[in-house]
């Protein structure tokens, strides 16, 4: 994959102004979670959020006090090009977990069928990465999702939780454990240059079956439900929660088809 640079700004941003200088408003959150998460993780790639990268590009600018430089380079030698796929299997089940959600990662923002009726039209969405850190301690949502109005403001939160098999009644659980969580890693900075008081957040759990045991007990959860964030400087914010939606995949013959379960 050939990466052809946009902007080189010569000088880094350090980590004590990264993380510790409260000059520039907003915290690089998913970055700093990635950074404690331990030994050979802090340097690796990392989602960023687009409020974040807002923020990224502020510090970069003043370090660098605006001048970008320019990156000396020589092209990578040109080979036969061979296009990326991913191969789903015979089926029903994809071998791996980590298959299903490269797959979302590629079709996620491409109206597919089923999946654009829950997360809704393609043109809302903002920004949606895998494996997103929400937590101190590494914990981490499969796929999350921004969506944007009309305006280009941030209206709602997809989260999604991902199983090979079945899916259970502690991945219905965890996916409302951190709704509190995920509510405040994509309003907290959001808020501070947006002038927002509500945001949807809307769970999905996507996996091969569901039990009956399990269905009976998402039915505990089709309520909305709404979590209020108190923010200090009075910027406090309503998140809606809303009833779970669960799909379940099948695969055939390399191709991958969705139903949403009616759990009432």
């Amino acid at each position: 994959m050939l990466i052809e640079p946009l902007k080189y700004y010569e000088k880094p941003v350090d980590d004590n102004t990264a993380y510790i200088d409260v000059t520039d408003e907003g915290i690089l959150r998913t970055m700093l979670f990635r950074k404690i998460s331990g030994a050979g993780r802090e340097r690796s790639i990392s989602h960023l959020l687009p409020e974040e990268t807002e923020k990224i590009i502020r510090l970069l600018e003043r370090v660098n006090e605006g001048e970008v430089s320019k990156l000396k380079y020589k092209p990578y030698p040109q080979t036969k090009r061979e296009e990326i796929s991913i191969e789903l299997g015979k089926g029903p089940i994809v071998k791996f977990e980590t298959i299903l959600e490269a797959w979302m990662m590629e079709n996620i923002d491409k109206d597919y069928d089923v999946l654009k009726d829950v997360i809704g039209p393609s043109k809302e969405v903002e920004y949606f990465g895998n494996n997103v850190l929400y937590g101190i301690g590494g914990e981490k949502s499969d796929i999350l999702i921004t969506h944007v109005d009309e305006n280009n403001i941030r209206f709602k939160a997809t989260v999604i939780e991902l199983k090979k098999k079945e899916i259970t009644n502690d991945a219905i659980d965890q996916i409302y454990r951190y709704a509190y969580w995920i509510s405040q890693l994509v309003t907290a900075n959001y808020v501070l240059s947006h002038d927002i008081k509500e945001l949807i957040l809307q769970p999905v759990v996507i996996g091969f079956t569901l039990t009956e045991k399990s269905r009976k007990y998402a039915y505990n959860f089709l309520q909305e439900r709404k979590i209020k964030i108190p923010y200090y400087g009075g910027k406090g914010i309503t998140v809606k929660v809303q009833p779970i939606k669960i799909i379940l995949y099948k695969v055939s013959k390399n191709k991958i088809t969705f139903e949403i379960k009616k759990i009432q």
